[in-house]
């Protein structure tokens, strides 16, 4: 494998910042990654939530709901097996409360989605917003 040098301009990466953000990306800790995940799940659920208002209400359709909690549903699966692996070889609080929380979390998706009222929709939709952005809070200033 040949080093670039860096030296001759033809071979220096085309965008320095994207590849440092690439770099940085890389070098993220597991907590920091599984944060990250929890705040893009919270913001598309937001952005949803969002879009249920107004003119564009109309344009948030029943498979828009299911792809959104869909993404949260397996990102919560993840923690849950996690945990049920934790806690099969040293039980602890941390695991049993992410089983907890993990199970909420599938609860309130499954009203989500048998729920007809975009209301009652939206603050179903924010208890999970807030969920995941509690964690991620958690997991980010557990650095």
């Amino acid at each position: 494998m040949k080093v670039p040098d860096y030296k001759d301009p033809s071979q220096q990466p085309a965008n320095p910042l994207g590849a440092y953000a690439a770099q940085a990306k890389e070098s993220l800790s597991q907590r920091e990654k599984e944060a990250h995940a929890l705040v893009k799940a919270a913001n598309s659920m937001q952005k949803l939530v969002e879009n249920m208002d107004g003119a564009g209400a109309a344009d948030v359709s029943a498979e828009d709901i299911e792809v959104t909690l869909d993404y949260n549903r397996q990102l919560w699966a993840l923690f849950y097996e996690k945990a049920e692996e934790q806690l099969e070889k040293a039980p602890d609080a941390l695991s049993q409360n992410i089983i907890s929380l993990g199970n909420f979390v599938f609860m309130r998706s499954r009203q989500i989605s048998k729920e007809t009222n975009r209301d009652a929709q939206k603050r179903l939709f924010s208890i999970l917003v807030d969920i995941n952005r509690q964690i991620a809070t958690g997991l980010f200033s557990a650095r």
